[in-house]
């Protein structure tokens, strides 16, 4: 049985520079059973994140249909999760308000709930996120790139 049934899936965007409609995906259709990993392969610009973020509920398509185990997906929502190549951090928050914003979601009081391994919680209560993370990027990728600023 399917997890995951992507049928006659399509995105089309409309351009209103040209007044045109430009198709993003056409007729994308695949499924992914319990425990299979699934990779989505093509060049740059061939609609895999459109897909990925049809998927996660994000973007609504502009035609077919996407069930996770059999129901159709309306949005976004706790059943699914998506891990984002660069920071995906709320940058107006607390670097504690970042990482309690899932449990808030699901309707969850985050006292006693927060993992040990996240440090002392009420070091962070104040943190920025983006200087956070940006001081830690910079340990990460200053090797690499030679460049790395912090806001």
């Amino acid at each position: 049985m399917s997890v995951l049934t992507i049928t006659s899936l399509r995105k089309e965007y409309f351009d209103t520079y040209t007044n045109e409609t430009i198709p993003a995906i056409d007729d994308v259709s695949f499924e992914v059973a319990e425990s299979e990993f699934v990779s989505i392969l093509g060049p740059s610009g061939c609609g895999k994140t459109t897909v990925l973020n049809i998927i996660a509920g994000f973007i609504e398509p502009s035609g077919g249909e996407v069930l996770l185990r059999g129901r159709p997906i309306l949005g976004p929502g706790p059943d699914r999760g998506v891990v984002f190549q660069s920071f995906a951090l709320f940058p107006w928050t607390t670097v504690l308000q970042n990482i309690t914003f899932g449990l808030k979601m699901r309707g969850i009081d985050r006292r006693g709930t927060l993992v040990p391994s996240i440090g002392r919680p009420g070091r962070l209560a104040g943190r920025d996120p983006v200087a956070t993370t940006a001081s830690a990027n910079c340990r990460n990728v200053a090797r690499s790139s030679g460049v790395c600023r912090t806001a």
